[in-house]
């Protein structure tokens, strides 16, 4: 995952990724627009189908062809753009499709629709306090419902607060737990 200016976060531009989790190992690959491929090193263009949706669209714990936009692709001839991003609301989902539909130019849009993409879209924290979403909140003088932008986090504490994760282990907590704790407060001066 990456910082992203439209969505608060999204998957790396051109990555190929091997997975490993305790009961499955599977393979990522994105195009260069950052969309879920089979194949590594594909370019994003016009397609058939637009999927949209959280890690059920992009088929988080599974290789491409067993995710079931890829199936459904399969099933139908249609040619496919996964647009799905793990941790993903409802806005984030509309905000991704808005900003590259032009290019896609799909025939169909379909989302994989579940009742927390709504409450997704009124939290704006995502992917462990460290990366958050654009959110709807009602302003307090007008009363009207606005979307409100995530406040981007300095890209050298996300990755320091990885790296930490990384080499220092939970163990060693003093590291993330200090990352965290200045990343909590700027987002607090921030938003208070």
């Amino acid at each position: 995952y990456v910082s992203e200016p439209v969505t608060g976060h999204g998957l790396a531009a051109n990555a190929s990724s091997s997975l490993q989790r305790t009961q499955t190992g599977y393979h990522v690959y994105t195009n260069d627009r950052g969309f879920r491929t089979p194949t590594p090193g594909e370019t994003a263009g016009q397609r058939d189908l637009a999927m949209i949706g959280c890690s059920w669209v992009m088929g988080v714990g599974v290789e491409f062809e067993d995710c079931f936009s890829a199936r459904i692709s399969d099933a139908t001839g249609l040619s496919l753009a996964n647009l799905g991003v793990g941790s993903f609301s409802l806005l984030q989902c509309l905000l991704r499709l808005e900003h590259h539909i032009e290019l896609i130019r799909p025939k169909y849009v379909v989302m994989a629709f579940a009742s927390w993409h709504v409450d997704r879209s009124l939290k704006g924290i995502a992917l462990g306090s460290i990366l958050y979403r654009p959110v709807f909140m009602r302003d307090v003088q007008t009363g009207e419902l606005v979307m409100r932008t995530y406040n981007p986090l300095p890209l050298s504490l996300v990755r320091a607060y990885s790296l930490s994760n990384r080499y220092l282990g939970e163990a060693a907590a003093f590291g993330p737990r200090y990352i965290y704790e200045y990343i909590r407060m700027r987002v607090l001066e921030a938003y208070c």
